[in-house]
């Protein structure tokens, strides 16, 4: 299969509510046949810059994916649609990709304290590029990922997990 295009990536970032930080990734990809075949692949020439907020800080790189309740999309997101890969922050170089469940969960193994971004693609969807810090906590703080549709202008986005429903 051929490389992901290098199209460039627009991003913006917000505050929602409680205080989590959210990316919001713009500009649809096009997207593999099947979610993991490119997961190697750093999606892009060079990461997306985000604003005052900064990366997102977790201790674990775990949490669930939904999909909006708004994206009109011909089914939901099933076992291994979605894949998740992890990319260090200056080089791009791959570290680890894993698909989320049946309950829509995903989890790293143990990564190393640093920044990362975290590549969400499943086909249909817009790719998300979310900045992470990886610290040394032992905090518990989930990653949420919510899939929208390329055919909708603000596409898949990341914050904390704050347990509610996106």
């Amino acid at each position: 299969m051929a490389q992901i295009s290098n199209l460039g990536l627009t991003a913006r970032t917000g505050i929602a509510a409680a205080g989590a930080l959210l990316l919001v990734a713009m500009q649809a990809r096009p997207q593999a046949a099947e979610p993991c075949l490119d997961a190697q692949i750093y999606p892009g020439p060079a990461p997306i810059l985000i604003g005052e907020g900064g990366a997102l800080k977790v201790g674990h790189v775990y949490g669930r994916v939904v999909v909006e309740a708004r994206t009109r999309h011909p089914g939901s997101l099933l076992q291994g649609d979605a894949c998740l890969t992890l990319f260090t922050k200056k080089s791009h170089a791959y570290v680890a990709s894993v698909q989320i469940n049946a309950a829509g969960r995903f989890a790293f193994g143990r990564v190393a304290p640093g920044d990362y971004h975290l590549v969400a693609r499943s086909p249909g969807f817009c790719t998300g590029n979310i900045p992470i810090r990886v610290t040394s906590s032992r905090r518990k703080r989930r990653i949420l990922v919510i899939f929208r549709g390329a055919a909708i202008d603000d596409c898949t986005t990341g914050g904390y997990d704050l347990g509610g429903p996106p």
